[in-house]
């Protein structure tokens, strides 16, 4: 057989048409040749001007998925098995799935339809109830996508918030313990300096060796979070094994040397090598002291001067 007929829109309305039941193949083929445009046209999708060309249609799977009564899975497939024979394109984003009807003058033949004009004039319904329908689901979602975020994030700040809170607390807490006294105001500046730079836990160390050495100054802990940071002490546990380590360094002919007196030395200072050799370099023995009658040239004075002479 050849040839064509004349199928127009208004076949939906029909009552067969307007049977509920579950879409063949085909009758889902023939329902995308009648939804799509017939002339160019713009819509308004959400805050955007969209074009729609001639043979092409805005919707989305879940809608043909409401339409033919198939699942979106189905229609997806559906789809690209229509792709794959080149009988359609389809465009997908966020907000709208694009499907557009190769050759489309072939099943619409524009000579046809200037013997009916009527429809140019005619408002395509269905395509704006589509669109109209898409882009308020399509809003709610982005409503409901940015409520989520917002929640979010405010949940994130107020978790931050909560734990620097605590990091203040206990960095206070030691504060005081260690006999440093009542935070003052102006160690709130000190103590927020502090925490941008080291860990509550190396904070709470110095304080302690501050302690320890009877130096409870800030300047002072200052100087030792310097010096922990210069040399990579970022841990309590790299700070233990400093000391550890130093212990085991020190040298029985050295003079003893506390580790709060290593952590005194100023950045930089080096003590010369000669120094170092000289303290380590014993003594050399003494002459054994002769006494007088030892000694052959006191005993020479001293017969001279019996003899008178």
């Amino acid at each position: 057989m050849t040839g064509w007929i004349s199928l127009h829109r208004s076949i939906e309305n029909h009552w067969l048409f307007k049977e509920d039941r579950k879409f063949s193949k085909f009758e889902a083929w023939v329902d995308l040749l009648l939804m799509v445009n017939h002339k160019d046209k713009k819509i308004l999708l959400g805050s955007e001007l969209a074009l729609v060309r001639r043979g092409q249609k805005i919707t989305s799977l879940r809608k043909l998925s409401e339409r033919w009564q198939w699942s979106i899975t189905k229609v997806d497939r559906f789809l690209k098995l229509l792709e794959s024979d080149e009988m359609i394109t389809v465009k997908k984003d966020s907000k709208k799935t694009v499907v557009s009807i190769v050759n489309y003058d072939i099943y619409q033949n524009q000579d046809l339809e200037k013997r009916h004009r009527k429809d140019s004039n005619e408002t395509p319904t269905i395509q704006e109830e589509d669109t109209d329908d898409t882009r308020t689901k399509t809003n709610n979602n982005v409503n409901n996508a940015n409520n989520d975020s917002i929640r979010r994030n405010k949940e994130d700040k107020q978790e931050q918030q909560s734990n620097y809170e605590k990091r203040v607390g206990r960095i206070f807490k030691a504060y005081e313990y260690f006999g440093f006294g009542v935070t003052p105001a102006a160690a709130n500046d000190q103590v927020v300096d502090w925490l941008e730079k080291h860990s509550p836990e190396v904070i709470i160390e110095a304080l302690r060796e501050a302690y320890n050495e009877n130096k409870k100054k800030n300047n002072y802990v200052n100087r030792i979070l310097t010096r922990w940071k210069a040399d990579g002490l970022d841990t309590v546990e790299k700070i233990k094994a400093d000391k550890k380590q130093f212990e085991l360094s020190k040298s029985d002919t050295q003079k003893p040397q506390s580790y709060q007196q290593k952590m005194r030395e100023r950045p930089g200072e080096v003590t010369p090598g000669w120094m170092k050799e000289e303290k380590r370099k014993p003594e050399s023995p003494s002459e054994p002291v002769k006494t007088a009658a030892e000694d052959p040239e006191i005993q020479k004075m001293i017969a001279e001067f019996r003899n008178g002479g």
